[in-house]
């Protein structure tokens, strides 16, 4: 025996290989479990008929949030001096914080220093109100 084919022998017929690496994945890397139905409107369930034909349905909820809306725009324009009338597009009442839309950066600044003169008028239609937040709209399609 030669001493190529008695190392061969104890060594074996290759070189070791890298052991595995048993990765164990995370929840998040796993793949998903196919298509999931989501709902389509977050957080809504089905309605009885009967909810809906007595003006409870969620149909009735948008339209009374959407009048909101215009009452909190014609209220806001009234109070702003003749000059940022046209500067706000829509009033957003969300819980304590009212929230303004206005047409351009340019707009939403100078309405940020308007608001401050009519905040006691604000103040007295709404206590509810403690913070007015002026944020720019995305342009109409």
């Amino acid at each position: 025996m030669d001493w190529v084919s008695s190392n061969l022998a104890i060594m074996g017929e290759t070189m070791p290989k890298k052991p595995p690496q048993d990765k164990k994945r995370s929840p998040d890397l796993r793949p998903s479990k196919g298509y999931v139905r989501r709902r389509a409107i977050v957080g809504a369930s089905p309605q009885g008929l009967h909810t809906i034909m007595q003006g409870q349905g969620l149909l009735q909820t948008l339209k009374s949030a959407q009048q909101e809306q215009k009452d909190w725009l014609s209220w806001l324009r009234a109070m702003l001096p003749e000059e940022l009338r046209a500067a706000p597009i829509n009033v957003i009442p969300k819980g304590s914080e009212l929230v303004v839309l206005a047409r351009s950066a340019a707009w939403s600044t100078r309405l940020r220093y308007g608001l401050t003169a009519i905040a006691v008028p604000l103040r007295a239609r709404a206590p509810r109100i403690s913070k007015v937040t002026v944020r720019v709209a995305p342009p109409e399609r």
